[in-house]
């Protein structure tokens, strides 16, 4: 059915994000939301932005579809970002660093992702911290991480304990050692990490 009205599958299906082309055509109004998105992401170097709306309304299409635009350069404004490619589930029972974990394992998968299409190599500290959140090399190993700096920040080196025993500040250097792999090497101005169910956040955990 939802082949006869142009879609390739139910658009209520929100399963894995996916950002393409042949989804933009489809995206009929949303032009004030489009704007209001680029423009927090173009003036907000980090924080959340909560996309909100009744089940059903669109929110994943809509989103997939800012992100394809924003990632290739085909929206009228707003940074080169790179793309969410997993959902980042929220449950009510979670603590920050469960949640971290699984943001990190996140951004993984989506640079690991654009890199396979790109046939682009994976960034080596990117490709190392990937093995650390497996815990496959050495059992229970560490990892020696470079966090580069920007805008004239001095960048920084730091350990990362094996990963059961990582606190949440650890799991957060991990995170910016991708995303500043990915600004530095992989050109891009910011990364996505997209959590899904942000209402099982306690204010306090969102903040």
């Amino acid at each position: 059915m939802w082949e006869s009205l142009g879609f390739r599958e139910s658009p209520f299906n929100t399963n894995p994000l996916v950002a393409r082309q042949e989804d933009v055509d489809l995206l009929v109004g949303r032009s004030s939301e489009s704007v209001d998105l680029c423009t927090q992401l173009g003036t907000a170097s980090e924080g959340v932005l909560v996309i909100s709306g009744r089940p059903g309304v669109g929110k994943t299409s809509f989103f997939n579809i800012q992100q394809f635009l924003l990632e290739n350069d085909q929206a009228l404004f707003g940074p080169k970002i790179l793309a969410a490619r997993t959902l980042c589930p929220v449950q009510p029972s979670d603590d920050i660093r469960k949640i971290s974990i699984r943001a990190l394992d996140s951004l993984y998968r989506s640079v690991n992702e654009w890199c396979s299409i790109n046939k682009v190599d994976l960034p080596q500290q990117t490709k190392e911290i990937g093995k650390w959140i497996a815990g496959t090399g050495t059992s229970g190993f560490s990892l020696g991480i470079n966090i580069l700096g920007f805008g004239g920040s001095v960048g920084r080196t730091t350990q990362l304990p094996k990963i059961s025993d990582a606190t949440f500040e650890a799991i957060s250097d991990a995170i910016s050692a991708i995303s500043a792999e990915v600004i530095e090497l992989l050109h891009f101005k910011s990364v996505v990490i997209a959590l899904d169910n942000i209402e099982n956040l306690s204010d306090e955990l969102l903040g």
